[in-house]
């Protein structure tokens, strides 16, 4: 892979984690009882502040699982990405994580849905 690709392979390791961080917090907020909306707005301008945060936060709260971008092709690049970090030796656990996630969400029939659709396995 060229450094164009493997910047690429940063990007979405990056995103698959702030993206699980996001559901996380959100499904954590449902809960407890706090409003999903409030918490976006209190936390949204700190430092959890980002388009994974403030963007694809707004669309789980709303139920909009629209794609931006498809699990399905997500989940080609977090594999792409884990192949690459074999090859180096390179333990991320946070990404198989996601992966696994992303996985079960194909497994559920959801892989054309956005990202941001990771919250439904939380709140399911």
């Amino acid at each position: 892979a060229g450094m164009g690709q493997h910047t690429k392979m940063c990007n979405q390791i990056v995103i698959a984690s702030n993206i699980m961080g996001v559901a996380e917090g959100l499904a954590y907020a449902k809960k407890v009882g706090l409003d999903p909306s409030t918490v976006l707005q209190s936390i949204g301008g700190g430092a959890a502040s980002g388009f994974q945060l403030n963007v694809l936060g707004t669309r789980m709260i709303a139920g909009d699982y629209a794609p931006g971008f498809y699990i399905e092709h997500f989940i080609k690049d977090l594999t792409i990405a884990l192949a690459e970090a074999k090859k180096l030796d390179l333990d991320l656990p946070g990404l198989s994580q996601a992966k696994k996630l992303y996985d079960q969400m194909v497994a559920k029939g959801l892989g054309r849905d956005g990202t941001q659709g990771l919250l439904q396995l939380y709140i399911s």
